[in-house]
């Protein structure tokens, strides 16, 4: 099985400066974007046990990434979960 990840480089600024509605968060705002990465969305606290399971025949990874802060996003509720260190 063969997969394929496509990637562009996008200035953060750019993106946020394009965006026609004004944010409540300032680290979204032009200048203030932190980089992240959605590794999953909308889980339950089984359904993560389920997506690792999907995902392990896979094998170990080509590259390691280092994580400095894990946290949780509720949008419904506008509020956001610290899990491990220290996020935006």
């Amino acid at each position: 099985m063969s997969r394929t990840v496509r990637g562009h480089t996008v200035h953060p600024d750019d993106v946020a400066a394009g965006i026609d509605n004004p944010s409540t968060f300032a680290h979204v705002e032009p200048g203030g974007w932190t980089p992240h990465i959605t590794l999953g969305r909308r889980l339950t606290y089984h359904q993560i046990g389920e997506a690792l399971a999907t995902l392990e025949p896979l094998g170990e990874p080509d590259r390691v990434c280092t994580f400095t802060a894990l946290r949780r996003w509720d949008p419904d509720a506008g509020t956001e979960y610290v899990v491990a260190g220290r996020a935006c």
